[in-house]
């Protein structure tokens, strides 16, 4: 008799797990107020806003889009390097961190070519008037970033970060961060900086300017930016970075998506 076979034992594949992403992107552009990517042409005055909340414009002739320094792209923004160089945007509630004291994030890309005696402004918004609060960011004569918080007649800085300055002839990612009543300032990435401040603040009806801090008598004729400036943003209502270091932005911020036709 021939011996039945033992049926061959079948072989049950397990399909291979699905990998999950392990990093989540957040998305801030329901958050941002201002987002320059100063791209254009050489000696371009025109500084698109690419949440279309704001109309930048310039103070001087000197003040162009630059294509000798980009850090993305292919040009950043050159104020100018004297006295009333740079470009500005009118009082808004838009521009306004101050009032109802939100948390906010303010960055961009800095490359210095020398600094002022005083303070040289990357960004400010600030009035020389007793008791009305603004911000001045920038550095000091020695490159030390730093943050002013606070009306004309206090004239102090809130942070000078001394332990690591800004390199001339370098891009450098700086940061200013408000959480609460705490404030961050970031080189790079890596936390240089930080203080509280719980003071109530007045928001100066005054307009925001990119390159230097005021364009009235209170304001250094030193305290222009003599540099370059790219992909700045500002985002309104969060703390993106707060204390912690980060890993810097390797390309443009994308720009906002139109709201679709339903």
């Amino acid at each position: 008799m021939t011996p039945t076979p033992s049926p061959t034992p079948s072989i049950t594949t397990t399909p291979a797990p699905q990998v999950t992403p392990s990093v989540t992107v957040t998305n801030y552009v329901n958050n941002e107020v201002a987002l320059l990517h100063f791209n254009g042409t050489q000696g371009s005055q025109i500084f698109t806003d690419s949440t279309g909340k704001n109309v930048w414009t310039a103070n001087n002739a000197s003040s162009i889009l630059s294509t000798v320094q980009a850090k993305f792209g292919t040009s950043s923004l050159y104020p100018g390097n004297a006295s009333g160089d740079y470009i500005s945007s009118p009082a808004s509630s838009i521009l306004n961190l101050v009032t109802n004291n939100p948390d906010f994030t303010i960055e961009a890309w800095v490359y210095p070519l020398a600094f002022g005696n005083t303070i040289s402004s990357i960004i400010a918004n600030w009035q020389q008037t007793t008791g009305v609060g603004s911000y001045i960011f920038g550095a000091t004569s020695t490159g030390a970033l730093m943050v002013n918080w606070g009306p004309y007649n206090e004239n102090t800085a809130l942070i000078t970060a001394t332990s690591t300055t800004l390199a001339l002839n370098t891009w450098s990612h700086v940061a200013l961060d408000k959480q609460g009543s705490n404030f961050y300032i970031h080189i790079n990435g890596i936390l240089v900086g930080s203080a509280t401040s719980a003071t109530t603040r007045t928001q100066a009806n005054y307009a925001t300017t990119i390159g230097y801090y005021g364009n009235n008598s209170g304001a250094s004729t030193t305290s222009y930016w003599n540099g370059y400036i790219d992909e700045l943003r500002i985002v309104k209502g969060i703390s993106i970075y707060g204390s912690s270091n980060f890993n810097i932005p390797s390309d443009e911020f994308p720009a906002p998506s139109p709201t679709p036709t339903p």
